[in-house]
């Protein structure tokens, strides 16, 4: 049996990073997931994502799809930037 999860990944706790260095030192934005200040971006706790690219999960056993690349730390390569990516769009 095949069947879409809705997301992969959830928060924890807030995840910050630090863009100034690169954009949004004028910007201001506050929602429900997303919280951006003097180029801070933070995606907050409970924010669920489903990685990098489409994904089928087949019995639960198997994931069928684009890797999200090697583990680091308990956690795909491409987390964080994918959590971030995912944040903004």
């Amino acid at each position: 049996m095949i069947k879409k999860k809705p997301w992969l990944f959830k928060l924890s706790d807030d995840y910050s990073w630090d863009a100034s260095r690169f954009i949004f030192n004028d910007i201001t934005f506050d929602n429900a997931w997303l919280h951006i200040d003097s180029g801070v971006i933070t995606v907050k706790q409970g924010y669920a994502l489903y990685g990098c690219s489409h994904k089928w999960v087949i019995s639960d056993l198997w994931v069928i799809g684009t890797p999200d690349g090697r583990l680091h730390h308990r956690l795909p390569i491409t987390y964080h930037a994918s959590l971030i990516h995912d944040a903004l769009t």
